[in-house]
């Protein structure tokens, strides 16, 4: 079995000192498009180690020039020692697809590597491609698997993302609602903690009767995450990022799937 062996913890600026203490390369999620340079940082100066600087989109999206913004980037993966730049953009758009691709382009010449959602893998060959866990929450080795075929293992990335939703039954589309934490634990409460596990989803569910509706709610504990990292690894996925809010306290265990 192969070894999970570029993986990054994803964390905010405040999180970052037990993480780094633990020897771990995060993905700092502190940056975003915007302000007269391009783009904006919410972090004090910190060394990665090789880790990942996380961009958001910013909405609406400002006036950019391109290139200067994709040179500005590269020098600042320079100055924190990063490895790469991961992009979360929440729609797409043509301006966002440009973006991409010379931003590829710019990291690579730098020896710096991209890492982009599905929907933009396209943009650049040779970027990392992250595949969310939520996405393929119905049948996640299927998903997986898929990816694997389209992308190939040197390019596809588990984005490991917490999932809660309730399937109100009947439905018309079938979708159901994202929970909240405290939505969540409402109607595990109102279900009074009868929780099953889902092989097929290798998630956490159950079901409330409700006067004449039925809820069906398939949900991720920090177990059923373990569990999503141990399919992929078993799968030979090599590349995961994983929220540091569902690690924290749990790292012998996370530690065990990396090399």
């Amino acid at each position: 079995m192969s070894s999970i062996s570029c993986f990054h913890p994803l964390a905010l600026p405040e999180e970052l000192s037990p993480l780094l203490s633990r020897g771990f390369s995060p993905a700092l999620a502190a940056y975003r498009l915007g302000g007269p340079a391009g783009l904006l940082r919410s972090a004090p100066p910190v060394h990665l180690r090789g880790g990942l600087l996380v961009i958001e989109q910013a909405a609406p999206l400002p006036e950019i020039d391109l290139r200067s913004l994709c040179r500005q980037i590269m020098q600042e993966c320079r100055l924190r020692g990063a490895s790469g730049v991961l992009c979360r953009w929440k729609n797409r758009s043509s301006l966002l697809w440009d973006l991409s691709r010379l931003l590829g382009q710019t990291l690579a010449q730098g020896g710096f590597r991209l890492w982009l959602e599905e929907e933009y893998a396209g943009a650049w060959e040779e970027s990392a491609v992250l595949v969310n866990s939520r996405t393929q929450s119905s049948r996640l080795e299927t998903g997986l698997l898929r990816s694997l075929e389209r992308w190939g293992r040197d390019r596809t990335a588990l984005d490991l993302r917490p999932y809660a939703r309730d399937h109100l039954l009947p439905s018309p589309d079938g979708h159901g609602r994202d929970l909240s934490a405290s939505a969540l634990e409402d109607l595990i409460r109102r279900a009074r903690g009868r929780v099953y596990w889902s092989e097929e989803q290798c998630a956490r569910y159950f079901t409330l009767q409700e006067g004449e509706s039925l809820h069906y709610v398939v949900f991720d504990d920090r177990a059923s995450l373990i569990r999503k990292m141990e399919r992929a690894k078993a799968l030979g996925i090599q590349m995961a990022v994983v929220p540091w809010q569902e690690m924290a306290g749990l790292e012998d265990q996370w530690r065990r799937l990396v090399g």
